[in-house]
């Protein structure tokens, strides 16, 4: 954890791009899906379900890039997800 958040200029400015990017992906995929928690209760507008699959459309290849080099490294560094992408996104 200590490597990826000791990086600097263009690399730390990609890897934050590819995880941001990764972030609202999933968003997008579990909105999409219909099993997004802010629509449990509510039906999910129409028009916030398709724009969640053009945004699930998009951003599919920078999060298959997100997932084979940012949390690929995170993978082989062995440590937790949830603590490393929290860490480089503070």
């Amino acid at each position: 954890m200590a490597k990826l958040q000791a990086e600097k200029g263009v690399k730390k400015a990609i890897v934050n791009t590819l995880v941001s990017a990764s972030r609202a992906y999933v968003r997008a995929r579990r909105t999409s899906q219909g099993v997004d928690l802010q629509y449990a209760l509510q039906p999910r507008p129409l028009l916030v379900g398709l724009w969640a699959t053009v945004l699930t459309v998009l951003l599919a290849p920078l999060h298959a890039l997100a997932t084979k080099l940012v949390y690929g490294k995170v993978r082989s560094i062995g440590e937790s997800y949830h603590a490393v992408i929290a860490n480089l996104l503070c």
